[in-house]
């Protein structure tokens, strides 16, 4: 029998692999070190997303299920699409900062506890005793033998250079970042912090309210400002920018919010700086009560690393540039930032942490925790945007941009 001609469509994917391999087999043989380094990274990156696929497709699910047909073919019509850049971000990348003053409204809000979403009143089930957590500590592990190893072979000018992008990005922490612990401190003396009970009531209202109230406490614009003082971020394209901006901007307030725990007392002071609250308060909250508890968790795990302001500074900048963000145009030039800022991360733990030679592996062993918060997070902000779209456009601008080109 005669073979069966290939399909056309066939045909092209043939062809573009075919124009792709030289190109392919010459960034490789470009610089071995680096693409093991980044290889290794991305097959860790790989498990932590095989791990959020189960939620995201039960959250795809639950909005089908909950958006009415009309309104579903709605959203996938082409002019409702969201194809170019946006607009807001872009104009923060490219100007001075300016801070907003921003109140929200939600007047004729109807929502019932009932209709608010599931992922805000369900506590997530832990993940199945698997040996991904062992295959994480392996991979990073080995990372973190090369970096050891390349550490030895840095000349002197290699190190010097290291240690200035850490202090730039230090700088810029220490600047723009609200969390930082002096400023804590001085907000603390300032005002003393209460106890979380005497404010219960304002958490158990409306809670569309309470959620778009919550929103406030997140600093995009001081993460923008940040982000910005960076050289390396300077390197990519614009587009790039806003897309890793989107996308890891949840996950460095995350962080830098480790300062708010204390793990000795099992303790977490609100973003605001305003009261004190521990777990069995936040199982009482109806609203945020499932997302905080996420967060109480990750906190107190994390403040046992005993950070310094420096050590969030530089671990924020390593998640910002992931090159494994949907979107990005320019992968190869992120991988090779990623990779040097792994090993600023790890030179400068060696040196400010002699006695914990363990701290940067428990460090990479936190990022699939966080991506996970991340994404209970996005959860909830999609349903948002869906059924309560007046909360959502009455969120200041930063927020609604950096959340639209996030949604599907």
């Amino acid at each position: 029998r005669r073979p069966k001609r290939p399909r056309s469509d066939m045909k092209s994917i043939v062809k573009n692999e075919k124009e792709l391999s030289p190109q392919h087999s010459l960034t490789i043989t470009s610089s071995t070190n680096m693409s093991a380094q980044v290889s290794a990274f991305v097959r860790l990156q790989e498990i932590q997303r095989h791990q959020q696929k189960q939620s995201l497709n039960t959250n795809e699910k639950f909005i089908k299920q909950h958006t009415p047909p009309d309104e579903r073919d709605k959203e996938l019509s082409p002019t409702n699409r969201i194809d170019s850049v946006s607009s807001t971000t872009s104009n923060i990348l490219s100007s001075p900062y300016r801070a907003p003053s921003v109140t929200i409204e939600t007047p004729n809000s109807s929502t019932s506890l009932s209709s608010f979403p599931d992922c805000l009143f369900q506590h997530r089930q832990p993940l199945s005793s698997t040996l991904m957590p062992e295959i994480h500590r392996e991979i990073a592990r080995k990372i973190s033998s090369m970096l050891l190893y390349q550490e030895k072979l840095l000349t002197d000018i290699e190190a010097k250079e290291m240690d200035h992008i850490a202090q730039v990005i230090i700088s810029a922490h220490l600047q723009f970042c609200v969390c930082t612990f002096e400023k804590i401190q001085m907000k603390i003396e300032e005002n003393p912090p209460i106890w979380a009970d005497s404010v219960s009531d304002d958490l158990n209202c409306d809670p569309a309210l309470v959620w778009a109230n919550w929103q406030l406490s997140f600093p995009f614009e001081s993460i923008l400002r940040t982000f910005k003082y960076y050289t390396f971020f300077q390197q990519i394209s614009q587009d790039d920018q806003i897309c890793l901006f989107r996308h890891g901007a949840f996950e460095t307030i995350l962080v830098s919010w480790f300062t708010l725990f204390d793990a000795e007392q099992k303790l977490m002071l609100t973003p605001d700086f305003s009261a004190y609250m521990d777990r069995d308060f936040i199982k009482t909250i109806k609203t945020l009560g499932v997302i905080m508890l996420e967060i109480f968790d990750l906190g107190m795990k994390a403040s046992h690393l005993r950070w310094t302001d420096s050590d969030i500074a530089l671990f924020n900048a390593l998640l910002l540039m992931n090159p494994e963000r949907s979107d990005l145009c320019d992968k190869q030039i992120v991988s090779q930032i990623e990779a040097k800022l792994m090993q600023v991360l790890y030179r400068h733990l060696r040196c400010h942490h002699p006695n914990e030679p363990n701290m940067f592996l428990d460090i990479l062993q936190l990022i699939p925790s966080i991506q996970e918060v991340n994404q209970i997070h996005l959860n909830a902000v999609q349903y948002i945007k869906r059924h309560e779209p007046q909360i959502f456009n009455s969120l200041p601008d930063v927020h609604r941009e950096t959340y639209e080109g996030l949604l599907p």
